[in-house]
């Protein structure tokens, strides 16, 4: 019972987004920009396999699911390399699949969010629950970060960031955070300022 209610709480949350559909330009060598929902889902379909054995073989996987997302998490900072797309795939910008980012060990902020989000989903974590946020942080630039809502803490958002300002704590030490509209609000200082769009594997979402 006690779950039923919390799952119907993460709904009501997740139904406050407005559905919309996100178009990204994920490759510049290109001009087609392309349905970031759908590219999310193509990639967990295409590489699931692979990302299934990641998760096995690194033991990743554990009852509760804020563990597991952290788990995740400490996986792809230890073992993914930061690197511009500029110097891996020499234009400004790419959005590398799972499989890309796992067989060459590199990525950029979107390719490192990408990869977790995946793993995350494979390993059993709801669409409501995970989604990339594409954004304006400190300074004035872009980044890609993972938005998670924990079934133990329902009412509040934590920001899963594997490169630019990595957090490996547990969930419950973490600090949760607020958005109004399109912006990111917390009482104390924060990278993250603006958020651009949401998306998970089913849909895009403008608060």
């Amino acid at each position: 019972m006690a779950n039923d209610l919390i799952n119907r709480i993460l709904h009501i949350i997740h139904e406050k987004l407005r559905k919309i559909n996100i178009y990204f330009n994920i490759d510049w060598t290109t001009p087609e920009e392309k349905n970031v929902s759908e590219w999310l889902k193509n990639a967990l379909k295409n590489d699931s396999d692979m990302l299934r054995d990641v998760l096995l073989e690194n033991n990743l996987i554990v009852p509760d699911t804020d563990a597991t997302v952290i788990r995740i998490l400490r996986w792809v900072h230890d073992n993914i390399t930061y690197v511009s797309d500029t110097i891996q795939y020499k234009t400004t910008e790419y959005w590398a699949t799972p499989s890309e980012t796992l067989k060459n060990k590199l990525g950029d902020c979107e390719d490192g969010a990408t990869l977790i989000f995946c793993l995350c989903r494979v390993a059993g974590v709801s669409s409501e629950q995970i989604q990339i946020i594409a954004g304006e942080v400190a300074g004035g630039g872009g980044h890609c970060w993972v938005r998670y809502t924990s079934i133990n803490y329902p009412y509040v958002i934590y920001y899963i960031d594997w490169c630019y300002w990595y957090n490996s704590s547990i969930i419950s030490k973490r600090e949760a955070y607020q958005e109004y509209k399109d912006s990111v609000v917390l009482p104390t200082y924060s990278n993250y300022k603006k958020i651009w769009f949401i998306a998970n594997d089913e849909s895009g979402f403008k608060r």
